[in-house]
């Protein structure tokens, strides 16, 4: 058997004049090998194997008790090594070595990539576990504030808005009154005589028996129709009460306007603030 010595030559040509010697021995027990097959085959098989009528069962347990005289074999002997040669040994294993090296470094690198992206999910359930109790907690807080608050009070917040309503009818009030006073003021009713008080004004006749409106009780007339129960036809028909300098004096100012088919019937213009 030839012998192996490295010398001072690299770790490379080391390795592969070891993996040489491996390979002729190898090489060399496999001859070892087909010559003991070959010896084998030219012996007689054991038992009743070469009968052509021997049943399957019988083939089944011969080759159980050849199974087993193996297993006991290699029981009572103990491993021996391909190569005698410790230095072809020690490059082989160095190899070896290395490469499960090179491979737990790439396992480490995926482990600790697992690893980082596990702590930054547990870090982002923890933040919505916080999140969760944070809006639980007010939510019970809430419901908490709401089974102590008595009936009384809910009773006590419903009189506040019958006040508060009141409060801004009688303030719509005011402002009626106030808009009411303004008008009387600044637009009274007009003067006609007796002997004019028959004549014909925008094709409106004015009897004795009618009475003139004014000004501010046109302007109540237009915004009871626009915020009644009929306020989808906000138009009122212009009759001989309304005095026609006022409903012109509403109309040029565009506080009222005409019914674009009738021209005898006005509405309050919309005002969308």
């Amino acid at each position: 058997m030839t012998s192996f010595d490295p010398g001072q030559q690299s770790p490379a040509t080391e390795l592969e004049e070891a993996e040489n010697q491996l390979k002729i021995e190898i090489e060399e027990q496999w001859l070892k090998l087909n010559k003991l097959q070959a010896k084998l085959n030219q012996e007689k098989k054991i038992g009743k194997i070469n009968n052509p009528e021997c049943t399957m069962s019988q083939i089944s347990e011969a080759k159980e008790k050849r199974l087993q005289a193996e297993i006991d074999a290699n029981i009572k002997t103990s491993p021996s090594l391909l190569s005698t040669n410790s230095e072809v040994i020690e490059a082989v294993l160095l190899s070896d070595l290395q490469t499960c090296v090179e491979q737990l470094k790439q396992t480490l690198s995926v482990v600790k990539t697992q690893r980082r992206e596990l702590v930054e999910e547990t870090e982002r359930e923890r933040r919505l576990l916080k999140q969760h109790k944070e809006v639980k907690a007010s939510i019970e807080e809430k419901i908490e504030v709401e089974q102590k608050i008595p009936e009384k009070s809910h009773d006590s917040e419903l009189k506040n808005w019958e006040e508060m309503k009141k409060r801004w009818i009688e303030k719509q009030k005011n402002l009626m009154k106030n808009l009411g006073q303004f008008a009387k003021q600044h637009f009274p009713m007009p003067n006609i005589p007796d002997s004019k008080r028959k004549r014909h004004l925008s094709g409106k006749t004015v009897d004795d028996d009618d009475e003139l409106f004014q000004l501010f009780e046109i302007l109540e007339v237009l915004m009871n129709k626009s915020t009644g129960e009929d306020k989808h036809d906000p138009y009122v028909q212009v009759t001989s009460n309304f005095w026609p300098p006022y409903v012109e004096l509403l109309l040029r100012c565009g506080i009222a306007r005409r019914h674009p088919e009738d021209s005898n019937r006005i509405a309050l213009t919309s005002y969308h603030m």
